[in-house]
């Protein structure tokens, strides 16, 4: 078999190739595009923002063009977020970044076709709009103010020392404020099965203030807080009821205050009383019956000897009550002997041997168990019970604990404002949440 082979002369490849050739190809209708100019005050500008090519929503996707001016990637209105819009030029702003540094940065305008109003370009939660100090460093505001108390002055000091930043008292004051309202929820938590309530009052410059907080049992966080300006059924009920859902939650510890009773059968949650605010009840009780009885005998030494010394008389006070301190709170001892027992049914017959016996009582202290504690004793046992056993405590102290972290005794006077105490305390509980999630990863 033969094979042919067809020879093809050079001019004729050279011809065919030259016409396929996109390298060879030339625009002689478009001018050359201009190259951008490796500017180095361009680049500054491109570091102090990322960009978020990676977001889902467009609303928040900008860059930078070759001139250094922010603009979307998709031009849309942040006003009414059409994208029937037009550019225009760019404003110029000073901006202080979170090393502390200002530069000058570009950002787009539009005019939107749609609702007619103009806009420029937003940069979402790293600089709101038209703020100059980027989020960065509003964040370690806050992050300050949870630490504890700090005044205004010494903050914007402590950012001119780490940062060279010159910020504004009124600039920090606003930078605390993580909400307006004298209310927050903790977004984190939906429902809870066992709550702790307590309600505390806090002095500012304009009076007294009461601090509600609601606390989940269980994940030892707390759901709600809430300041008001007194406290009463009222209050403590509403604010209850909005930061629970009904039917959620099945048991409820607080102190022994009036009206808490009451608002926990209303919304159908069993109640436990803290033991410890109900030993502290009973020496109250115990120190009224004390001193009627020290102010009787005082009268009837006054009548025998009306020029007896002070020093004479606290003597005979002493010796008189000695018998009666003895045998009082060897009652109370009695009465708290009963969260020793560990199951429910032998501290019911417990119940029942002190109430036969609290007739030797003296008189304060008989009336409130007679009147408060047996009518209702199943509200101090009830974490024994078998369906609460383990799952509520018998004291109230976790929100305790947790108004003691949030507002310590000694910075409470230190607020001017009921909102600027409020801010300070929900951005310790935002700093507790922070750090429970940190140590969770």
């Amino acid at each position: 078999m033969c094979l042919t082979v067809e020879v093809i002369k050079c001019d004729i490849v050279k011809e065919v190739q030259s016409k396929f050739d996109v390298g060879n190809f030339k625009h002689t209708d478009k001018k050359p595009r201009k190259p951008v100019e490796d500017n180095t005050s361009e680049k500054e500008l491109m570091e102090p923002f990322s960009i978020r090519k990676d977001s889902e929503s467009y609303l928040k996707d900008v860059y930078v063009d070759e001139n250094g001016v922010y603009c979307y990637i998709v031009p849309h209105c942040s006003k009414c977020n059409s994208r029937h819009v037009t550019k225009h030029d760019y404003n110029e702003k000073e901006v202080t970044f979170a090393d502390g540094k200002k530069r000058k940065i570009k950002v787009k305008r539009y005019k939107c076709k749609n609702c007619g109003k103009g806009s420029q370009v937003e940069f979402g939660d790293e600089l709101k709009p038209y703020e100059r100090i980027s989020r960065k460093i509003v964040e370690m505001v806050r992050d300050i103010n949870a630490l504890r108390w700090i005044s205004l002055g010494d903050v914007s000091r402590i950012f001119k020392i780490t940062k060279g930043a010159n910020l504004s008292r009124e600039f920090i004051r606003k930078a605390q404020i993580i909400t307006e309202k004298l209310s927050w929820r903790n977004s984190n938590i939906t429902s809870s099965d066992y709550i702790a309530y307590d309600c505390q009052w806090v002095p500012v410059d304009d009076g007294w203030k009461y601090l509600h907080v609601l606390t989940d049992i269980n994940k030892n966080q707390i759901i709600a807080l809430k300041l008001t300006d007194d406290e009463n059924k009222l209050t403590s009920k509403k604010f209850l009821k909005d930061n629970l859902r009904i039917g959620s939650a099945k048991a409820m510890v607080s102190d022994l205050k009036p009206g808490y009773r009451e608002i926990a059968n209303e919304l159908g949650i069993k109640l436990q009383y803290c033991t410890r605010h109900f030993d502290r009840l009973l020496s109250r009780k115990i120190q009224k019956d004390l001193k009627k009885i020290k102010d009787k005998f005082i009268g009837k030494i006054y009548q025998e000897n009306p020029n007896i010394s002070d020093f004479e008389l606290k003597e005979l006070v002493d010796e008189e009550l000695e018998d009666y301190v003895t045998e009082f709170y060897e009652y109370k001892h009695e009465i708290m002997n009963l969260f020793d027992i560990e199951e429910y049914d032998d501290a019911v017959k417990y119940i029942y041997e002190l109430k036969s016996r609290s007739n030797e009582y003296p008189e304060t202290l008989r009336k409130y168990m007679h009147d408060e504690f047996f009518p209702h004793y199943s509200n101090f046992i009830l974490y024994k019970h078998k369906d609460f056993e383990g799952k509520i405590p018998m004291t109230n102290n976790i929100s305790e604990q947790k108004i003691r972290y949030c507002a310590t005794k000694y910075e409470k006077n230190k607020f001017r404002t009921p909102l600027g105490f409020f801010n300070h305390v929900v951005a310790r509980v935002n700093n507790q949440i922070k750090i429970k999630k940190s140590s969770l990863t």
